[in-house]
Formats: C-alpha cells, sequence, structure tokens
C-alpha cells in the first residue's frame, strides 16, 4: 500500500444519493487542500462514511473507508489513505 493524497475533489450527486469524484496522487505537494481543518474534517468523515470505490487495472474492486487528515503546510489541510494499488 502506498499513502495516496487527494489531488481532486469534486462533490455531486444529491444529498439521498451523494456521489464525489475523486483523484488520488502520491505526492503531498499536488494534494488538494482546505482551509482549516475543521472544514477538511468534515468532508474527511463523510468519505470515511459512504466510502470510495477505486479500480485496479486488473479490474479488482476495492473499497476504501480509512480516510485521515493531513496539514502539508500552515493553514493547509489535505486528506490522504493508504491505496492498495498504487505503484502496481
Amino acid at each position: 500500500m502506498a499513502k495516496g493524497y487527494i489531488i481532486n475533489f469534486v462533490k455531486a450527486g444529491t444529498q439521498d444519493s451523494p456521489r464525489n469524484d475523486i483523484a488520488f496522487g502520491s505526492r503531498p505537494e499536488d494534494a488538494w487542500y482546505w482551509d482549516s481543518a475543521e472544514r477538511a474534517e468534515i468532508d474527511c468523515m463523510d468519505l470515511k462514511r459512504g466510502g470510495v470505490k477505486i479500480q485496479s487495472m486488473e479490474g479488482r474492486i476495492h473499497w476504501i473507508y480509512d480516510f485521515e487528515i493531513e496539514e502539508i503546510s500552515p493553514g493547509q489541510f489535505s486528506i490522504f489513505c493508504d491505496l492498495p494499488f498504487i505503484g502496481q
């Protein structure tokens, strides 16, 4: 597994059927960031609750729920998780 930072984050769908379009990258300097830990925590909790589905190049599906917040620079907070298929 490798640390995957969210590099693109778009909330979509409806309140009853939320959908997030997310892209991951391995470099913290490319990470999408939130202006406060509180705002990042809200989205992080939503991701933990709903999970994110990713697919390997071989077509294997994996659900991710273990998101965490990291301060990547003063006042900039990113969300990351351990991704199983990075580097394969």
